[in-house]
């Protein structure tokens, strides 16, 4: 992924006249430095909110954030730090490089990040371990991978039928993680058919990007335009495919002339069988160049979920009842909550809760979602067994937005006991 900065700066105005020496000396080191009066024509005129938000989020290859009591109370500096943290919930190495210029606490810093003080250090001292971490950076960035993970979820339904598909988004989202840094994730739902609605939410909420087709049975064609549209970004070395169908095959040719590494995900026994072959052509391919890449690898779907369903289910082999769609009749011994969530990351904290409903068995029958700027705020009407320990759950759940930096909401709407 290329970055049109090495290093953004984070801090308050009454701060500049320091931020700006340390600007100073990391220019002269080369690095390519975000301040904001290196930009004044680029900023000028933009929508400041949305070009923050972006060059904080996604254009720099590390933040160095100057934290004060002033950076403590200004609006934009949370901005600015809520858009840096929902980037480093991706990343492999520190985004965020915190430099301290005074004892003040920072709402959402946690106190366990490693920070530098300013006063423990001269100006060139500063700029040369800022170096040294865009070195590391760059340096992991090109030993890790960027991933596409694209589901054909019809396929899926069929294929993986006795699983919750919250489960199987849950770990195909992992896989794909597993094996780089996610770029994006989209999935194909055909909304006209029955569940569809509740499949494309489920989905959605889980953290991927949805696509409809335009004509019924056309979900293929949807996934195959997506991926199109990413390879002509240029943003994914590794795609991550979960089909079995044939429709996909030139598709996946096309992507392995092209140098990219393609992981297919289906199921062994619905598989087209000229994925086999390819595979064996490339192994063959492999070996004749002295090639030491696997380029292209056939995984199979009900292999990757059976570890995360087992834990799921225990030793029951009975699917889970927690899938995230409204369920047919409601259960009179479990007490129901209003959960609400807010943050500045959706790929980030659905995938958290998601993942703290299965882990706690916790029924999820209703779904909203919103965005409000670049704040996503999302609703889940739950269930829970009315013998569940609402104290430590909400300990929990406590922890997990103090870490997280996120805002979490639980609140009683029928219930036998209180919460």
């Amino acid at each position: 992924m290329s970055f049109n900065y090495d290093v953004a700066l984070s801090f308050a105005g009454e701060d500049r006249e320091f931020v700006e020496q340390v600007a100073a000396h990391l220019r002269q080191r080369g690095l390519t430095v975000f301040y904001d009066r290196y930009e004044t024509a680029e900023l000028w005129g933009k929508d400041l909110y949305v070009h923050l938000d972006e060059v904080y989020r996604n254009q720099a290859r590390c933040c160095l954030m100057f934290l004060s009591k002033f950076y403590a109370a200004k609006v934009w500096t949370s901005h600015e730090r809520r858009a840096a943290q929902a980037r480093s919930l991706t990343e492999r190495s520190e985004y965020i490089l915190p430099l301290r210029l005074d004892d003040t606490e920072i709402p959402g810093m946690l106190p366990t990040i490693g920070y530098i003080r300013a006063a423990d250090f001269t100006l060139p001292k500063i700029a040369d371990l800022v170096v040294q971490k865009i070195g590391q950076a760059k340096r992991s960035a090109s030993e890790v991978s960027s991933v596409g993970l694209f589901v054909d979820v019809p396929y899926v339904v069929h294929a993986a039928a006795s699983i919750p598909l919250s489960i199987v988004g849950i770990t195909l989202y992992d896989f794909a993680r597993s094996l780089g840094s996610l770029e994006c994730a989209w999935a194909s739902v055909e909304a006209a058919q029955p569940g569809g609605p509740e499949t494309a939410t489920a989905f959605a909420e889980l953290g991927f990007l949805v696509a409809h087709p335009v004509k019924r049975g056309h979900a293929d064609f949807a996934l195959l335009e997506r991926i199109a549209e990413e390879t002509t970004r240029g943003r994914i070395s590794t795609y991550v495919l979960v089909t079995g169908d044939g429709d996909f095959i030139h598709k996946v040719m096309g992507l392995l002339a092209l140098g990219h590494a393609v992981h297919l995900v289906a199921n062994s026994d619905s598989l087209f069988r000229s994925y086999r072959q390819l595979q064996e052509d490339r192994r063959r391919l492999r070996v004749s160049t002295g090639s030491a890449r696997e380029d292209f690898v056939i995984h199979d779907l009900q292999s990757l979920v059976g570890n995360l369903k087992s834990v799921s289910t225990g030793t029951n082999s009975r699917a889970p009842s927690h899938e995230l769609r409204p369920p047919a009749i409601a259960n009179p011994s479990r007490s129901k909550y209003l959960l609400t969530v807010e943050g500045p990351d959706r790929l980030g904290f659905t995938h958290l809760i998601v993942q703290f409903f299965l882990t706690h068995a916790i029924e999820v029958t209703r779904t909203t979602t919103e965005l409000i700027g670049q704040l996503y705020r999302a609703g889940y009407w739950v269930e829970m067994p009315v013998a569940c320990d609402m104290a430590t759950l909400m300990a929990e759940l406590d922890a997990l937005a103090s870490t997280h930096d996120i805002v979490i909401h639980l609140r009683s709407i029928f219930s036998d006991v209180k919460p």
